[in-house]
């Protein structure tokens, strides 16, 4: 189990990670980040590498998927690296990938890869559902003491193949809410996932509206709070 510390260090920040040209993270979502810490943007390799290893970095928040790309896996390794050591690295945002001067959704194949052999993880692509409201899966391996929203009202990307004690949200009146039926290794299909990871921990929230709730979930996510 780990540990969501509720606290806000005013001179940590959070590496945002853009590799390709543009991203569909709503301005909101960043001004809601920035309330509460620096936030650098960081759009090559070369920066990426220069911040990861500073002491005050809080986490790594990736909102495209140029890191899916295999010009990329170098960079994908020092992350996954980072993440086993401690760090935190959240997915979330748009999650797109550009082809040519377009943007376009990533495919169930590339973001299996990215998962399976990048992370050596499970997951894959699940369902796009229209908006729908989830509930708080208590059952989790997180200790927050950060109050985190009892449900969310999302209309967003699944994972499937996440472990249930790893699934911080799932749809209301699933099994896995039910204390008598719950089954930590079971496996199931979730929006918002917090999982740990090595000595770290790595969370996706593909929601990029910057409702209240989704913010404090995605603040929560990187340890801190409003």
């Amino acid at each position: 189990m780990f540990d969501l510390l509720n606290v806000s260090l005013p001179e940590s920040f959070i590496i945002h990670l853009t590799l390709n040209k543009s991203t569909d993270v709503p301005g909101a979502a960043l001004s809601g980040l920035r309330e509460c810490i620096d936030v650098s943007r960081a759009k090559t390799t070369k920066k990426v590498l220069s911040l990861l290893s500073a002491p005050d970095m809080r986490g790594v928040f990736i909102t495209d998927a140029g890191i899916t790309q295999r010009k990329n896996a170098d960079l994908l390794a020092k992350i996954v690296a980072y993440a086993r050591g401690g760090g935190t690295v959240v997915i979330g945002g748009s999650f797109k990938l550009l082809e040519g001067r377009r943007q376009a959704d990533l495919t169930a194949a590339q973001l299996e890869a990215f998962f399976q052999k990048g992370w050596g993880l499970p997951w894959k692509l699940g369902s796009q559902r229209p908006r729908k409201t989830f509930a708080r899966n208590h059952h989790t391996a997180l200790q927050a003491p950060i109050p985190l929203p009892e449900s969310l009202t999302l209309n967003a990307l699944h994972l499937q193949g996440v472990r249930a004690d790893a699934a911080l949200y799932l749809p209301t009146g699933h099994s896995q809410l039910d204390s008598a039926k719950f089954r930590a290794s079971e496996l199931v299909e979730t929006p918002v996932v917090v999982a740990e990871f090595g000595k770290g921990r790595l969370c996706f929230i593909s929601e990029s509206v910057a409702e209240k709730p989704t913010m404090d979930v995605l603040l929560a996510m990187f340890g801190i709070s409003r």
